[in-house]
């Protein structure tokens, strides 16, 4: 229909020019910002998945930086304690020199004085290693029960049963029992106003685990005891392990560390059977109880915020007080034997530290790598929902700027049309 008030081309022709330009303003915003999702009403599902995936991106970046901060501060770590075991490695020559009767008071005085001297820089050492303001080999950690047996046992043993028949008549040396026990913390009571007083935090009821282990009639190397030892630990549920400390000395450890929070005590106690008894068996165990000590240094590498992603850093106290050498001398003969047995007790302690950084190093590593890897698929993830496909945009301007040149031009055609109204009335 003809009409004056109302031209229906026309008007659809603006909706057309209205629809292109926004079309233009949309691609353009795209393309100058270089990402597709500028505002929520682009793509709501995909503005909520690359908002999502944005923050996880980001967490991961920190995890890397987190990752390579701990492997920094480990290898300032590995340093001090390398710096700490050749003093102890000299420590120890010196020691041995000073057993030596060929060596005249007067020499052994001038080895004392450098003894001392050592002794002292244990202790510079110690103070000096921090990583940012964090001392790191002057604090001891939480620790765990131990038991330390007496004798030699590198050289394996041969596990007999008493025989009282045979001549001279066979004692026995095939049993081992002791107990893996914890207790835990009973948490604090505060007072009660005009009632009882408060209670302290205290540790509760131990909780031991029984083990008992039998050597059989055989002959076993060191290696064969511990796994012997071992195997009835892990048979019982037992958190600790069987080792061979340097001086061939067979050694049990918690690990259980008494933190003073949820673990109260941790020991490894009530030790018997013929094998402590005999001459020929495990010798004398003497047990040492874990006690609370400073906190773990934790290195964080997730972006989960879960405890799986804390990596622990055991910190240790490797002063002359901390090692058991404070005041040590070696003008005393008497003395120079447990000297020597606290020193290598001491090499045993640092190699065993640096051990664990070594494995936590290599974990950080591992992590870091990992981490690495996720966030390069996150982010190209985030990429193939969140930026601009520059081909298809430029393809998409081209259609919307044609569209609006031809709405345009149609709108003008249309806007003619009641013009000619005029024409039938001539």
């Amino acid at each position: 229909m003809l009409s004056v008030n109302f031209n229906s081309a026309s008007r659809n022709a603006v909706d057309q020019v209205g629809i292109a330009q926004r079309g233009i303003s949309k691609v353009m915003t795209a393309l100058s910002t270089g990402e597709r999702i500028n505002n929520a009403a682009d793509d709501v599902a995909g503005s909520a998945m690359a908002s999502r995936m944005q923050v996880q991106s980001n967490s991961l970046d920190t995890a890397v930086t987190n990752a390579n901060m701990g492997i920094n501060l480990i290898q300032t770590m590995d340093g001090a304690m390398k710096e700490t075991e050749t003093l102890l490695q000299r420590m120890t020559k010196l020691t041995e020199m000073s057993k030596n009767d060929a060596y005249s008071a007067q020499d052994r005085d001038m080895m004392d004085q450098e003894f001392g001297s050592l002794v002292d820089e244990l202790d510079r050492n110690s103070q000096s290693a921090n990583y940012n303001g964090i001392s790191l080999i002057n604090n001891a950690s939480d620790s765990a029960g131990s038991a330390l047996f007496s004798k030699d046992i590198s050289k394996g043993i041969t596990f007999t049963a008493a025989d009282a028949t045979a001549k001279p008549p066979v004692v026995a040396n095939n049993t081992l029992t002791f107990n893996v026990s914890t207790a835990p913390m009973i948490a604090a009571v505060p007072a009660v106003k005009g009632g009882a007083a408060a209670v302290p935090a205290k540790p509760g009821t131990p909780v031991p685990i029984a083990i008992s282990v039998d050597f059989g009639t055989k002959s076993l190397s060191a290696n064969e005891i511990i796994g012997t030892i071992n195997k009835a630990l892990k048979a019982a549920g037992a958190n600790a392990k069987a080792i061979l400390n340097s001086d061939g000395h067979l050694k049990i450890d918690s690990d259980d560390r008494v933190d003073g929070v949820k673990l109260g005590a941790s020991t490894i106690d009530t030790i018997a059977g013929s094998a402590i008894t005999a001459k020929t068996g495990l010798g004398a165990g003497t047990a040492t109880d874990g006690k609370t000590g400073f906190s773990d240094i934790v290195i964080n590498v997730g972006s989960l915020g879960n405890s799986f992603d804390n990596i622990a850093l055991r910190s240790v106290d490797l002063s002359s007080e901390g090692l058991g050498l404070k005041g040590a001398s070696l003008t005393n003969s008497s003395d120079l034997d447990n000297i020597l047995s606290t020193l290598k007790t001491s090499l045993d302690t640092v190699s065993k530290q640096r051990a664990r950084l070594g494995a936590a190093q290599k974990r950080l590593s591992f992590a870091s790598d990992n981490l690495h890897n996720v966030k390069n698929n996150t982010d190209a993830s985030l990429s193939s929902i969140q930026d601009t496909d520059y081909a298809a945009s430029t393809m998409q301007l081209a259609k919307e700027k044609v569209l609006n040149s031809a709405s345009q031009a149609m709108l003008g055609q249309s806007n003619q049309m009641q013009s000619e109204v005029t024409q039938l009335l001539k």
